[in-house]
């Protein structure tokens, strides 16, 4: 049946206290719709602050939170059980994944600090090439753990790979979703208490969304590279053919 319109006035104008409650109420259905959804994002977060609380198994925990959002953008709707699995399962290989991210930003911290306390000309070039390089493994790494859940070989040298080649291939996106993510850990430092409930998770979602969408623009952008020169060796068999019948 088609909707009834709106109560009107004397005047055929729609009542004005009638049509703010309808969008009150279509407010509070979409804010309704949208808690469901993302709900699961709540449970494991709070389920990744109470792993992380020993410090010991902060990348573990960490790695069972992706694995869980991984989980989550595949439809499912992970919980604290997702979670517990995944650092199960997981622990020991985002423990690693956690130690070699952590050895690039020793190193590279611990040139930059080197570095400035030397007094040459050529210092100020190479800290800044040390600093350009934090922020490069800064916009791989955080591609490289989503991708070490999505990834057939789940090796962490693989994944490091994958997220440079992401992040080289799609600067934009790296470069929209560091920003996105970093204001979002700026605002949560303000509101501490959103790291126990949503905020991690949420960076989480983000950065493997983004993921999956730099891994299905590259694999477009391949199909269409492969096509083209397809199509250019085709032609250039037929060109061959001709002139081979021509002489």
């Amino acid at each position: 049946m088609p909707a009834s319109p709106a109560p009107k006035d004397d005047q055929g104008k729609p009542e004005p206290g009638r049509s703010e409650d309808q969008r009150t109420k279509n407010l509070k259905s979409r804010m309704t719709s949208l808690y469901t959804k993302w709900r699961p994002l709540f449970a494991i977060n709070l389920a990744w602050f109470l792993l992380s609380l020993p410090l010991i198994t902060l990348f573990p925990a960490l790695g069972s939170l992706y694995h869980a959002v991984s989980a989550f953008n595949q439809g499912k709707t992970p919980g604290w059980n997702s979670v517990w699995e995944g650092f199960k399962t997981y622990g020991w290989l985002s423990a690693k994944w956690g130690l070699a991210v952590m050895l690039g930003y020793a190193l590279a911290g611990g040139a930059m600090w080197y570095l400035n306390s030397l007094e040459q000309d050529w210092t100020a070039f190479a800290s800044a090439a040390a600093g350009a390089f934090l922020f490069l493994w800064t916009a791989i790494n955080q591609f490289s753990l989503p991708m070490l859940f999505q990834q057939s070989e789940q090796k962490v040298w693989i994944a490091i790979r994958n997220g440079y080649v992401l992040a080289i291939r799609q600067p934009f996106s790296a470069l929209k979703t560091l920003l996105l993510t970093g204001m979002i850990a700026s605002l949560s430092t303000l509101l501490a208490p959103s790291w126990v409930f949503i905020s991690m998770a949420l960076i989480a979602h983000i950065q493997t969304r983004a993921t999956l969408a730099a891994v299905e623009k590259i694999k477009s952008q391949d199909a269409e590279n492969d096509t083209a020169q397809a199509y250019r060796a085709e032609h250039e068999v037929q060109d061959y053919h001709k002139d081979q019948g021509k002489s």
